[in-house]
């Protein structure tokens, strides 16, 4: 069985190293230190940005799964989930973009690419502001917080 790779993307907000324990549908996935990058011009796009961690799915996976990180020592923002194995449009077809690229696994909702959906930060639930050009999409979570989200898995093509 093939298994794809999901990046999550971040950022610093002056501060590093952060503590981050990461889990999917309740089994940890990831915890450890990630050091963190200031969100600039030269590291915002699905290509540039920095990995705060990784995680494995396998590639027939389709649904949604529930994650809950807890940051500690240090403000992390959450950007994109990236994958391989992604679908995407271009003008002539539908490709896939296979083992070593990583596309954005969200489906353009007004505008704003966002993967994440039923999002409560402490356990308090937090509401998208989807306005084109200013809304929400990255998500600031202080030290000592739990971020936790649904988000949909679309299924990886080979």
């Amino acid at each position: 069985m093939i298994t794809r790779t999901f990046k999550v993307l971040g950022w610093g907000a002056g501060f590093t190293p952060a503590t981050i324990t990461a889990k999917l549908d309740g089994e940890t996935v990831f915890s450890g230190e990630v050091e963190l990058l200031d969100f600039g011009t030269h590291n915002q796009t699905e290509d540039a940005a920095p990995v705060l961690f990784t995680f494995e799915l396998p590639v027939d996976y389709e649904g949604y799964k529930r994650m809950s990180i807890t940051v500690d020592d240090a403000i992390v923002r959450f950007g994109h989930i990236v994958a391989n194995y992604t679908e995407f449009e271009n003008e002539l077809e539908i490709s896939t973009s296979g083992a070593g690229h990583y596309r954005d696994i969200s489906v353009l909702d007004a505008g704003i690419l966002d993967s994440r959906s039923n999002v409560s930060i402490n356990g308090i639930a937090q509401e998208a502001d989807r306005t084109l050009g200013t809304g929400t999409w990255h998500w600031h979570v202080m030290p000592g917080s739990t971020f936790e989200h649904d988000f949909f898995v679309p299924l990886g093509l080979e």
